[in-house]
């Protein structure tokens, strides 16, 4: 493991559970337009991004609705690693992406062999999952007059959500 990928670890847990986790992480590196996950895939790998971007996008029957952007020294894929549901949505790279990858089985050996450390890098991603809920939240609709509101976030303005918030609503979808 190289020294700024020990660095990258630490900004995010302690050294200690860093120290632990790169002996357990392998890198893998990505191509511009190389998928990382693909929704419905199985999801039994953790990743941080050192360097590089990606995007999140849903597949909708429109084309792909981007949702989110995730940029270096950030985790990513915690949600279906967590819940082990697999991938609700495609990663896919927009430039050369290096990360460090997780497997499960190896994070599984560490809540049974180093509980701490386990602990400390699941409140890191309850942290960043905190962070996506409430980035998420704000900015899905945008009040145009009173009690009237338009769907603003890319993730809401096609496809199922669309769909869902309009039959919630009463309204029509053509989507």
């Amino acid at each position: 493991m190289t020294p700024d990928a020990t660095e990258a670890l630490q900004r995010h847990v302690s050294p200690q559970t860093a120290a632990l986790l790169a002996e357990r992480m392998t890198a893998r590196d990505l191509t511009p337009d190389e998928a990382l996950v693909g929704a419905g895939w199985p999801s039994t790998v953790l990743y941080l991004v050192l360097d590089g971007a990606l995007d999140v996008v849903l597949e909708e029957v429109e084309g792909r609705v981007l949702v989110g952007h995730i940029g270096a020294d950030t985790w990513v894929g915690e949600a279906g690693f967590l819940d082990r549901r697999g991938a609700t949505a495609t990663v896919l790279a927009t430039a050369p992406t290096h990360l460090l990858a997780l497997p499960r089985s190896d994070f599984d050996e560490l809540c049974t062999h180093h509980p701490a450390a386990a602990s400390d890098l699941l409140r890191a991603l309850t942290e960043l999952l905190a962070s996506r809920i409430l980035a998420s939240s704000s900015g899905l609709l945008e009040e145009v007059s009173d009690h009237t509101f338009t769907l603003t976030h890319p993730a809401v303005t096609a496809g199922p959500f669309k769909r869902l918030l309009a039959s919630l609503f009463g309204g029509h979808s053509n989507g």
